[in-house]
């Protein structure tokens, strides 16, 4: 996945520019807004029409991206930055449609979606903004894309945001 940030170094313990974090920060902050903005002019009933079976509603989306942000940080981010005795974790899978289903996150109205998406974001961005950057430059084996800086996995998670805004715009598409 192309992206506008760069890091300065891949795990030597350099990491990202000063100035790279921050435009990463700031997009991460501003997607929650983004968000809340684009499905303003969205009934509720829009909000939780699924577009076609096996594929989620906006709703769900929303929730998903809480939902990631929540499991990164517990699972995946807080792993690398204090996993004693290893230099590079081999970090767990996620299964979004098995963590939606579970979830029942259709059964959230998308206020509350919006909220616990924001809410969780905020957490992600406040552990971020703590970071030094021989922190960043930390590695950890992503199950697919195997060795990761933890700042190529914060620059990842921007671009699955705006994957999802084409995702979200395609469920509300449906709904006329």
């Amino acid at each position: 996945m192309d992206t506008p940030f760069t890091s300065t170094s891949t795990g030597t313990g350099t990491g990202p520019t000063p100035e790279t974090v921050t435009a990463l920060l700031t997009q991460l902050r501003a997607t929650h807004d983004n968000y809340e903005t684009m499905i303003a002019p969205y009934s509720e009933e829009a909000l939780h029409r699924r577009p076609a079976p096996g594929e989620w509603s906006g709703v769900e989306v929303i929730a998903h991206l809480a939902d990631l942000d929540l499991f990164n940080r517990t699972e995946r981010y807080n792993v690398i930055l204090n996993e004693a005795g290893s230099d590079a974790p081999t970090l767990p899978a996620y299964d979004p449609d098995a963590r939606i289903a579970a979830a029942n996150y259709q059964a959230l109205t998308a206020t509350d979606a919006l909220q616990l998406f924001k809410t969780e974001r905020d957490t992600v961005v406040m552990l971020f903004e703590g970071l030094r950057p021989h922190e960043w430059a930390r590695i950890g084996i992503h199950p697919t894309r195997g060795p990761q800086t933890l700042f190529e996995m914060a620059t990842t998670l921007a671009g699955h945001d705006q994957m999802h805004m084409g995702q979200l715009q395609a469920a509300v598409g449906t709904a006329v």
